[in-house]
């Protein structure tokens, strides 16, 4: 028998310790059910799928983690499909997490001048 569940978790982790770069990454995945696209009516479907959701640690203290998720419509993605969501949302974070690195930091309860 087959757990899909920690399979596709193995195939997920194994890319990102590859494409991680020592950042602390935090990764699941879910099956249920996930919003898609019908390919010959263009229309929204709701079918099963898989969510897939990698985060980031922020880098400023006492922020929460930084990170994102994405749909797969299908019972069972090939892992290339989980390697290439993986990677997507990781990338994702570090842009996220570039922005936070230079925003302007915002005053607290003082007021200057």
């Amino acid at each position: 028998m087959i757990e899909h569940s920690s399979r596709v978790l193995g195939v997920i982790k194994a890319h990102l310790k590859t494409i991680s770069l020592g950042d602390d990454v935090g990764y699941t995945a879910v099956m249920g059910l996930v919003f898609g696209v019908n390919p010959e009516t263009k229309e929204q479907t709701i079918g099963p799928g898989w969510t897939v959701l990698v985060t980031l640690r922020n880098p400023l203290l006492g922020q929460n983690d930084i990170g994102t998720s994405i749909p797969i419509s299908a019972v069972l993605p090939t892992d290339d499909m989980f390697k290439q969501a993986a990677a997507f949302l990781l990338e994702k974070c570090r842009e996220e997490r570039d922005k936070v690195l230079h925003e302007k930091p915002a005053a607290v309860g003082m007021r200057l001048g």
